[in-house]
């Protein structure tokens, strides 16, 4: 059997044995580029792998498969989602260190990392800095190794200071709104929304009910505390961030 083959039957049979996880496919690009052109990799053992071909890809798996060993446990363990390691894959090796640390601290899911790391890039951004300077940040720090929080909390915590960092006219707005709807007391079954982002002028309420009486009961208290809805809430063009 031709050499090239037999490589593609056996590469065959380990995908076959278990599913690959973004770091094992990472190391066998690695091999396989001891050996082949980036364009034959992408042409016969993308598909194999099930790696999207998409410009840069081989570039990004040779990276995380270089990567300082803390980053590469992390990811054979999952601690770090597939989206985030591309995400992080051109960072330097103490900004994606920190990553791990930091997701290991946190435990959130794939969409929060993914987040996190949007907040991450766009403040580093606006403030001319890099990913692991920010991180390294007190505010940050202090967030991430608060032992009294779980890792929920934390979670919780470090996305409300990224946000209130970011978007400090918006987090201020939405804060001021939020007390003064909790100022109208009204019950459960009733809740009101502002607009999204506060842009437009169109609120939305939720009224649960059981029956058309209570249904009139609840809009007649919705009707009393209309006039004390904070409407006057939404942005201007001066106070967006």
């Amino acid at each position: 059997m031709p050499f090239e083959s037999l490589l593609r039957a056996r590469l065959l049979a380990k995908v076959a044995a278990h599913p690959l996880n973004l770091m094992d496919k990472a190391v066998v690009v690695e091999k396989l580029s001891l050996l082949y052109d980036p364009r034959s990799i992408e042409e016969q053992f993308f598909p194999l792998l099930e790696v999207p071909r998409k410009p840069e890809m081989h570039h990004l798996l040779l990276t995380l498969a270089r990567s300082p060993d803390e980053v590469r446990q992390a990811l054979w363990e999952g601690y770090i989602s597939d989206q985030a390691a591309y995400m992080i894959a051109s960072w330097d090796e103490h900004a994606r260190i920190a990553v791990v640390r930091l997701f290991r601290s946190l435990r959130c899911s794939a969409s929060l990392q993914r987040e996190f790391l949007e907040y991450i890039a766009d403040l580093c951004r606006v403030n001319d800095c890099t990913p692991w300077s920010f991180l390294e940040t007190s505010p940050v720090r202090l967030v991430v190794e608060d032992d009294t929080r779980s890792p929920r909390e934390k979670t919780e915590a470090l996305r409300s200071l990224l946000r209130e960092t970011l978007f400090p006219r918006l987090t201020a707005r939405e804060k001021e709104v939020r007390e003064r709807i909790r100022t109208l007391a009204l019950p459960r079954e009733i809740e009101i929304r502002p607009p999204a982002f506060f842009e437009g002028d169109e609120w939305v309420a939720t009224i649960r009910f059981a029956n058309i009486a209570e249904l009139s009961r609840r809009l007649e208290m919705l009707q009393e505390k209309a006039t004390l809805l904070p409407v006057s809430a939404t942005l201007t063009d001066k106070d967006r961030p």
